[in-house]
């Protein structure tokens, strides 16, 4: 979630999200970002 939220309120590439859920200790794929974002923008935008 707290993935989506930097990518929707941000201007930032799936990469530079990816960097810096991976400062925080999660390591995850840009892949798996995209993903999440296109399942869960509307809810949260809505």
């Amino acid at each position: 979630l707290c993935a989506v939220r930097m990518y929707l309120r941000y201007p930032l590439p799936y990469q530079d999200v990816t960097d810096l859920l991976a400062e925080r200790g999660v390591d995850v794929d840009r892949s798996t970002v995209f993903r999440w974002v296109q399942k869960l923008k509307l809810p949260l935008v809505s």
